[in-house]
């Protein structure tokens, strides 16, 4: 018991060089920008109200959320734009807040229609973005915060600190999360049929 906390906090209390989480960062928008599926977005906020079929606990939601056309084309302009700021590291706390929030709006359009798609862990991974040191480096932030550090006669090393680490453990946390709980509901409620049943054969079909 003594090693397993012992291994727990020797996880949360390393440190980590700002180049990881800011090179994450980069690459978590880039793919963010590339892969957004506007066509289906756009396509789901012009269908009937009458095909609203929300997921469990969030029909009240819907009577304080309007979905149109107009409204999903405007949050995906914000939101890739929000997402582009935080990619190259310009106001990357806010810009990521921001992009949380219309990423809350236009990521959940589709999900109200009977079809619920897994991308809840880009939302979280953009308030992690937003409350951490992620643009320290390889950031229009950081050319920002270097020339005036440089005009008061400070020099900056942006050594290695848990601040840069920490940010990265609650993710990769989250990660296991996403796939902990849908395999523990697996197994309880088809057991060990999901695998040593038709149903691998029917898969490949």
């Amino acid at each position: 018991m003594q090693e397993m906390l012992k291994e727990l906090k020797n996880f949360f209390s390393k440190q980590d060089s700002p180049f990881n989480i800011a090179i994450f960062r980069i690459v978590f928008f880039f793919f963010i920008l590339i892969g957004l599926n506007k066509d289906q977005i756009l396509h789901s906020s012009e269908l009937p109200a009458e095909l609203k079929f929300p997921p469990v606990g969030l029909h009240h939601l819907l009577d304080f959320i309007p979905i149109n056309s107009d409204l999903a084309q405007t949050g995906i302009s914000l939101f890739m734009f929000f997402c582009f700021l935080a990619m190259i590291g310009c106001f990357t706390r806010i810009s990521s807040f921001l992009a949380a929030v219309c990423g809350l709006y236009v990521i959940g359009i589709p999900q109200f229609y009977g079809k619920v798609s897994h991308h809840h862990h880009l939302i979280w991974f953009m308030f992690i973005f937003s409350s951490c040191r992620c643009a320290d480096v390889l950031s229009i932030d950081s050319i920002r915060k270097a020339f005036k550090e440089a005009d008061q006669g400070i020099v900056s090393n942006n050594l290695k600190s848990n601040e840069y680490a920490l940010p990265l453990r609650y993710i990769w946390l989250l990660m296991g999360v996403i796939y902990f709980f849908p395999g523990l509901w697996k197994i309880i409620t088809s057991q060990l049929y999901w695998a040593f049943s038709d149903n691998m054969k029917y898969q490949l079909y």
